[in-house]
Parts: structure tokens; sequence; C-alpha cells
């Protein structure tokens, strides 16, 4: 899977399509993506041990947002301002968050799996899909999404 940020500057690469992608209302995601017109983020996640900056790694900015008990990495594209992805360093691995329009097959794409921090929502979204509220249930379903789909993807191997 290949993908970049709208003026090209920063290209990423995964080894393997997403295992899962949501929709998260956050407040922090609806600041960084209300810069494109969008309510909320719509990400994929995948290892991070599968992601690669193939172009542009010196152009992106990061910012680290705490979300308590998680704190995102965020990389932001130093010339178009998009985000191209985001780190969550978890016990013994990483997983990427991946903007799903970065990528460029978004067919490819796994079907969203629902809506998190809907709590925080900046406009109600009826598509029939689980709207979880509250930030640690949020955060236990997200884990309860993503865990399961990126172990069959493969787990990376443990340090020794």
């Amino acid at each position: 899977m290949k993908g970049s940020c709208p003026c090209g500057a920063v290209t990423i690469e995964n080894a393997r399509a997403p295992a899962v992608r949501f929709f998260c209302h956050c407040t922090i995601c609806q600041s960084v993506y209300a810069r494109f017109d969008e309510p909320f983020a719509d990400i994929t996640a995948t290892w991070t041990w599968t992601t690669k900056i193939t172009k542009g790694r010196e152009a992106l900015r990061f910012e680290r947002h705490i979300w308590l008990p998680a704190s995102v990495k965020r990389g932001l594209c130093g010339q178009c301002d998009a985000p191209v992805v985001g780190y969550l360093q978890v016990p013994v691995a990483g997983i990427s968050f991946i903007p799903s329009t970065t990528w460029e097959d978004r067919g490819a794409l796994p079907a969203s799996s629902g809506h998190l921090n809907y709590h925080s929502r900046a406009a109600d979204v009826d598509d029939g899909l689980p709207k979880v509220e509250g930030v640690l249930r949020s955060e236990l379903r997200a884990t309860a999404w993503m865990l399961p789909r990126l172990l069959r993807g493969g787990a990376p191997a443990l340090p020794s």
C-alpha cells in the first residue's frame, strides 16, 4: 500500500493493507482534521514496523498530544500541514495511525468499525455504525477493534 500527503512532499508505504479503520471524534482529531473541512478523523491502523516513510521524512513536523492513557505522536507535512502518520507506542510494539485519505488505493481499505469519542462530535453522523461515547470506553473499544485484527496480520517479534 502506498500513499502521500495532498501536496506529495511526504510519501508512505506499508507492507500490507491496514488491519482496521475507524472514525475518531476526539477534540484533538477535530482540531487537526478541521483544517481539511473534516469534522472527525477517518483513520486506519497498522503495525509501525510495517510502515515506512519513503520520501520527505525531513518535511514531517511532529506534534505530541496527550490523551490519557495514550499519547499519539502525530506527523504533519511541513508544506501542506496535512496529517500523514501518527505513532502510538504500546508495550513491545507500536501502532501507526494513518489517515484514510493518505492511501492511493482506498478501495483496499477495510470498512470502518465505527465511531470513537462520539460524545465530542462536532456533528451527528447517521451511518448505522456503532457510536462509542466516553474516553475510556472509546480507548477500550479501539483496542478491541485493533488488537485481534493486527495480531491476525502478524505480530512483531518480541525483543530478546
